[in-house]
């Protein structure tokens, strides 16, 4: 378990062993700088794969 909001609840998680794997719950139509760091990090993942 990665985040939790501030009633508990559980909004995102990582994926031990995998090379990438999260799973979050948010609202995409709320934009934030934050947000972007998952798409970053998504991209940079895959190009890494592709390259192997």
């Amino acid at each position: 378990m990665s985040a939790r909001s501030d009633d508990g609840i559980i909004e995102a998680l990582d994926i031990d062993g995998a090379a990438f794997g999260v799973a979050v719950q948010w609202h995409p139509e709320v934009t934030s700088t934050q947000d972007s760091r998952l798409f970053e990090s998504l991209t940079a993942a895959a190009q890494k794969y592709r390259s192997n």
